[in-house]
């Protein structure tokens, strides 16, 4: 079971375990999230101004257990991870 909140947009195929996600996200298709992993939470920057961010997570990543991946740090800004491609055509399946 995942934690999310409203806004949170989960693409099709992505296998997740305990994981928490708080806000304005978007994850595409085919992506694995291990256990403990938290995205989308602000910037760990004291400087960070409270500004609406987001997180954009491409498809077919793997996200181990524990990693922190943040939102942007500027007004309107995202943290963007792309598309994994293999063989630079087609998306890769985890």
């Amino acid at each position: 079971m995942s934690s999310s909140e409203a806004g949170v947009q989960i693409g099709d195929r992505t296998r997740s375990a305990r994981w928490c996600c708080p806000g304005n996200d978007r994850h595409r298709a085919d992506n694995v999230i291990y256990t403990g992993a938290t995205m989308g939470f602000p910037p760990q920057y004291l400087g960070f101004s409270g500004a609406p961010t987001r997180l954009v997570i491409g498809a077919a990543h793997v996200i181990r257990e524990y990693a922190s991946i943040h939102r942007g740090l500027n007004d309107e800004s995202a943290t963007t991870i792309g598309t994994t491609f293999h063989h630079g055509f087609l998306p890769r399946r985890p």
